[in-house]
C-alpha cells in the first residue's frame, strides 16, 4: 500500500495506537548504512520517545541483514507489531521476505522503483512517499508483479500458430437448412470466438508485461527518507530545530552523492520555503541553533582543515581547474592572490580569517570566479551551533557522518554506524574531530585515487560503458560502495565538465573495486542524479550469464560484489548483455 504525505500522521498513529497493546518493544527500526537513513531514525526515534513507545534500532548492511532481523519478527511469541524500514526494503518483495507474523511493515526508501507487490500489498507492507504514484506510471495489482519476465528471452509477439483445422471449407454454402450444418456452424464459430479470444488475452497481457517492463526499467532515486521523517514530524506538529536540521543534512547528503538535482527541494517532503527563508542569525546563538546560510562556499570541509586544501580537494574546484596539474595549480594560486589572500592564509582554515576578510574574499571570489570557470562557487546550507559552540555546516556534518560510516573496517561495521549516529547532532569535539579527519583522509584519497587513474590512463571505453579497476594495492578505503561511488561520481564530473565525456559521449561508468578474494562493483549512470541508472537489472544478468557465484546483497542495486576469479568474464558478459539493453 502506498501513502502519500497527506496521510503520514494517519501511519504515526498506527504505530503508536500498536504500542498501547502492551509489550517491551513493539516497534524495530531497520537502518541502512547511510547519512540519510541515520538521520531518519533519529528524527522517527525522537518522535517515538517523546510517546513512550517502545523501539529497537537494528543497523543493517544488506538484505542478509534484514533477512536474519525477519526471524524474530515472525516468532509467534513476538511482540514486534510495527516494523519501520529506512532506505531500505522497498524495492525487494517484502511480504516474501518477511513471510509470516503479524507485523505491518512501513517503508521510507529513497531508492526507486518500489515492488509492485510492496504497493499492492493490502495493508501488510505500508510505503511512504511524497505523493502517490500516478495511475498511468503504476501497473495496477494482478499478475507479473515481481517482473521476473524481464529477464526471459520470451517473445511477446508470438503468432498464434494453431491450424485453423479445416475451416475453409466449412465456408462452402451449404445450400440447406440440415441439422448438421448448424452444429457445424455453431461448433465453428465456438473455436473462431475462442481463437478471438485467446489473440485479445495475449495482447492485454502483453500491453501489461511491457507496462510492467517500463516500470521497472531502470533504478532511480525519490526524495530522501529523512525528509519524509521530517513531513511526518511536521503533520504531528513536532518538527522543532533538531529535526530541520536532520532533514537538512539527510537533503543535504542525496544532493552530494547526486542522488537528486542539486536544487531539488525534495520534491515538498522536507524544509520548505518557510523554513528556507530564515536568515542566519549570527554565531552567538545558543548550542542546538540551527539557521540558513544563503552563501556557503563549495569548498570541502574549508572550515575545518586548511583554506588551499579544502579548495585543492573539493569536487567542484578539483573538477574546473584540474588543480593536480601544473597548469591548474598555477591557476589556483593566481586566483587566491586575486580574492586577497596570502600563502599564510591560505595555511588557516576560513574560520580563522576575521569576518572582514571573509567578506572581502566572498565578493571578490563573485567577481573573480568565472574568469577561473568557478562561475557559481556558493550554495544554499543549514548551520549547527554544537554544544561547544562551532559551527557545523550541514555539507561539513554529511560528510563526517558518511566517513564515519565507511571509516572502519568491514568487521566493525556497528562501531561505524553508532558513531556516525552519534555524529548527526555533533556536539562531541573529540567526535567532530576524528570524524573530520575521517572525512579530510576519505576525500583525499578519492582524488588522489580519480588523479592516478587519469594520469594513468586506467579507464577503458567500451560502446555502451565505461570500467576501470582499483587494486587492493592502490587503497584499502575503497572497500565500501559509498567511496567508491564517491570516486565514480568525482571521475565522472571531471569528464564532463571538460567535455570529454559530455552528450553523446555520455555513458555509464563502472568501477571495480579489489577486496581480499572478490571485487566491489560500483556502477553510475550521471553524476547529475535525473536519469535512470540500467546497470542494476544488467549486473543481474550479467553474473547469470557466466554462472558467476556473486553477492547482489546492497541496498543500492548498482552494486555487486564478484569473485576474483570471474570479474574478467563478468565485465565481458557486462559489454554483452549491454549491446542487448541498449
Amino acid at each position: 500500500m502506498l501513502i502519500g504525505r497527506e496521510r503520514f500522521e494517519e501511519v504515526y498513529n498506527t504505530i503508536k495506537q500498536s504500542a498501547c497493546a502492551g509489550g517491551a518493544c513493539t516497534v524495530l527500526i531497520l537502518v541502512a548504512p547511510d547519512c540519510d537513513a541515520v538521520c531518519g531514525c533519529h528524527i522517527l526515534t525522537r518522535l517515538l520517545r517523546d510517546d513512550n513507545v517502545p523501539f529497537k534500532v537494528t543497523p543493517v548492511a544488506g538484505y542478509g541483514d534484514v533477512a536474519a532481523a525477519t526471524v524474530d519478527v515472525a516468532d509467534a511469541f513476538s511482540e514486534i507489531r510495527s516494523v519501520v524500514m529506512l532506505n531500505c526494503g522497498g524495492t525487494v518483495n517484502l511480504e516474501a521476505l518477511f513471510g509470516g507474523g503479524a507485523a505491518t511493515i512501513f517503508v521510507v526508501d529513497s531508492h526507486r522503483p518500489f515492488h509492485l507487490r510492496n504497493v499492492h500489498s493490502g495493508g501488510r507492507v505500508v510505503v511512504l512517499d511524497a505523493e502517490p504514484l500516478d495511475a498511468g506510471d503504476c501497473p495496477s495489482d494482478g499478475e507479473d508483479l515481481d517482473g521476473d519476465f524481464m529477464d526471459s528471452d520470451d517473445d511477446l509477439s508470438e503468432s498464434d500458430e494453431e491450424s485453423d483445422g479445416g475451416d475453409d471449407d466449412d465456408d462452402e454454402a451449404d445450400g440447406d437448412n440440415s441439422d448438421d450444418g448448424s452444429r457445424k456452424r455453431s461448433a465453428r464459430d465456438a473455436r473462431r470466438a475462442e481463437k478471438r479470444a485467446k489473440r485479445e488475452s495475449q495482447d492485454a497481457a502483453g500491453a501489461r508485461k511491457r507496462r510492467v517492463r517500463a516500470y521497472y526499467d531502470g533504478t532511480y532515486d525519490g526524495p530522501p527518507s529523512s525528509a519524509l521523517l521530517f513531513a511526518l514530524g511536521e503533520g504531528v506538529a513536532r518538527s522543532e530545530h533538531a529535526e530541520l536540521w536532520l532533514a537538512a543534512l539527510g537533503l543535504t547528503f542525496a544532493r552530494g552523492q547526486f542522488r537528486i538535482a542539486d536544487d531539488a527541494r525534495a520534491e515538498g517532503a522536507g524544509p520548505g520555503d518557510a523554513e528556507l527563508a530564515v536568515p542566519g542569525r549570527g554565531y552567538q546563538a545558543p548550542p542546538g541553533t540551527v539557521t540558513f546560510e544563503a552563501e556557503e562556499l563549495r569548498f570541502m570541509l574549508h572550515r575545518h582543515w586548511p583554506l588551499f586544501d579544502a579548495m585543492y580537494y573539493s569536487n567542484y574546484v578539483a573538477a574546473r581547474l584540474s588543480v593536480w596539474k601544473a597548469d591548474g595549480k598555477r591557476k589556483l594560486q593566481e586566483l587566491l592572490a586575486k580574492i586577497g589572500l596570502s600563502l599564510e592564509h591560505c595555511k588557516q582554515r576560513f574560520a580563522f580569517l576575521s569576518e572582514a576578510q571573509r567578506a572581502s574574499m566572498k565578493e571578490r571570489l563573485r567577481d573573480q570566479g568565472p574568469a577561473y570557470d568557478l562561475d557559481d562557487p556558493f550554495t544554499t546550507s543549514f548551520h549547527r551551533v554544537s554544544a561547544s559552540g562551532d559551527v557545523v555546516s550541514a555539507q561539513d556534518a554529511a560528510a563526517i557522518v558518511e566517513a564515519l560510516l565507511e571509516g572502519h573496517a568491514l568487521d566493525c561495521f556497528l562501531k561505524g554506524f553508532w558513531q556516525a549516529y552519534d555524529a548527526c547532532l555533533p556536539d562531541d569535539g573529540a567526535l567532530l574531530a576524528q570524524g573530520i579527519r575521517a572525512a579530510t583522509l576519505l576525500q583525499r584519497s578519492v582524488v588522489q585515487q580519480a588523479v592516478s587513474m587519469v594520469e594513468k590512463k586506467e579507464i577503458t571505453t567500451l560502446r555502451h560503458f565505461r570500467y576501470a579497476y582499483i587494486t587492493s594495492a592502490t587503497s584499502d578505503v575503497f572497500a565500501k560502495p559509498l567511496a567508491v561511488r564517491k570516486l565514480a561520481l568525482f571521475l565522472l564530473g571531471v569528464h564532463q565538465h571538460n567535455g570529454k565525456w559530455a552528450a553523446d559521449k555520455d555513458k555509464p561508468l563502472v568501477v571495480l573495486a579489489e577486496r581480499r578474494d572478490t571485487f566491489l562493483v560500483v556502477g553510475v549512470s550521471s553524476s547529475r542524479g535525473a536519469s535512470k541508472n540500467r546497470l542494476a537489472h544488467a549486473f543481474k544478468l550479467a553474473a547469470e550469464h557466466i554462472k558467476a557465484d556473486v553477492a547482489h546483497d546492497w541496498f543500492d542495486s548498482a552494486v555487486i560484489e564478484v569473485l576474483h576469479d570471474d570479474v574478467q568474464r563478468f565485465v565481458e558478459s557486462l559489454h554483452y548483455i549491454m549491446q542487448h539493453v541498449n
